[in-house]
């Protein structure tokens, strides 16, 4: 298998699993900011640089298969463990506290500003 396609098909599913938009594995990568860890950046800097000089017939001797091999086993390890639904019932849950937070300190701002008025007097 070439290695365009193998970061092509890294790239859509990284997209899936962490849930960001892109062309190409780099961009993807780019996109995913803070959801890839960093200990993984260097493994998609390493399957960019192969697939490049894939395309070029002198640099080819470049690729280091084995460390192409632990980069898209990393990766993939990575990937796998990821669950999309999950992490988008916690920004649910995120987005409701934020919420609860806002009604509350109005409630309680209420309250005081009543008590301050002598409203409860």
């Amino acid at each position: 298998m070439k290695m365009r396609d193998k970061t092509d098909r890294m790239a859509r599913k990284m997209a899936k699993q962490l849930r960001v938009r892109g062309e190409g594995l780099e961009e993807v990568a780019g996109r995913a900011g803070r959801l890839l860890p960093r200990r993984l950046r260097g493994h998609v800097d390493t399957l960019v640089e192969a697939a490049a000089c894939e395309a070029h017939p002198k640099h080819r001797a470049r690729i280091d298969a084995r460390a192409v091999a632990k980069a898209e086993r990393a990766l993939n390890q990575f990937l796998d463990s990821q669950n999309p639904a999950l992490a988008r019932w916690h920004g649910f849950l995120d987005w409701l506290a934020a919420i609860a937070f806002v009604v509350v300190t109005v409630v309680i701002a209420l309250f005081f500003y009543l008590l301050n008025k002598g409203y409860f007097d």
